[in-house]
């Protein structure tokens, strides 16, 4: 199986006739060889946005210039052009398709959602208990909305930064039929997450965290055996790309960049040991494991 010396972008949204700039890849990034790794480096106090799934993980990672108001951000990827309706011009059909397909952090982008009442709280509290629950964060009644078929999240700046590989993958909030995140750090050390999912997909999807838990469980005995010696403690990511039939099609990791024999050793045996069940589209899988004492 292929291996690739380091965590790096990869996905971009399909840029529609939406107007704007600042799409990034959703990056599973570089960390630092420590226990408790150096901050993924920040993006500047821009928008960004990354599909949910494929290679390139977490949130966040590199991020293109901006421009001084918030981005449009183009329809995320896997969703066909809606027809224009009659007398239609070019400006209202980006807007339209934008409100219906796209996924950014502007305000009036969001304001402009329509609501749905049988989603939106059910929706918003899934997410904030996923998010208490695998990430350790507790947001509060004011710091997550939902609207329609997206939710928009305000984290602090260090929570995002200690969770966002994670975060956006299918361990994270991409579980499901994901369809696109974006991103934008404020100057008051908030970060303003919007996530969607493609409520016209209705296929049943694994859950991955589960999947992923069980994967490291099976592998603890020989992942241990690998970083017998290893000091100071040092991070594994590995991002598995897989495709709907649950293979993995791709390996990111930062084993390389380790240079450690022992992040190799686990590395190989992750991904050996990998099984994931089938699902309607591809989704990316993030697994993070500490290596020594």
């Amino acid at each position: 199986m292929a291996r690739h010396p380091a965590l790096v972008p990869s996905i971009t949204l399909v840029v529609g006739l939406a107007v704007g700039a600042g799409i990034t890849a959703f990056a599973l990034r570089h960390r630092a060889a420590t226990a408790a790794p150096s901050p993924i480096a920040a993006p500047p106090p821009t928008t960004s946005a990354s599909p949910a799934s494929g290679p390139g993980a977490g949130a966040s990672g590199a991020a293109v210039a901006a421009p001084a108001s918030a981005p449009i951000v183009a329809p995320a990827a896997g969703r066909g052009a809606a027809a224009p309706t009659p007398c239609e011009d070019d400006a209202a059909r980006a807007a339209r398709m934008m409100r219906e397909h796209g996924v950014t952090t502007d305000d009036e982008w969001w304001d402009g959602m329509p609501r749905d009442a049988g989603w939106d709280g059910p929706q918003a509290e899934r997410v904030r208990a996923l998010i208490a629950d695998r990430f350790a964060v507790k947001l509060g009644a004011d710091a997550i909305a939902c609207r329609t078929r997206c939710c928009r999240l305000r984290l602090p700046e260090e929570d995002f930064d200690r969770t966002a590989d994670e975060l956006g993958s299918a361990v994270g909030l991409g579980f499901g039929a994901a369809g696109g995140s974006a991103t934008q750090r404020g100057a008051d050390g908030v970060v303003t997450y919007t996530t969607c999912w493609d409520r016209a997909d209705t296929g049943t999807y694994p859950d991955r965290a589960a999947e992923r838990d069980q994967l490291l469980a099976r592998t603890a005995g020989v992942v241990a055996t690998c970083a017998r010696g290893v000091a100071p403690p040092v991070t594994l990511l590995i991002g598995l790309e897989l495709d709907p039939a649950g293979t993995v099609a791709k390996v990111d990791s930062n084993a390389a960049e380790l240079g450690s024999p022992a992040a190799r050793c686990a590395e190989q045996a992750i991904v050996e040991a990998a099984d994931f069940a089938p699902a309607p589209r591809g989704q990316y899988v993030v697994v993070r494991v500490t290596l020594g004492r």
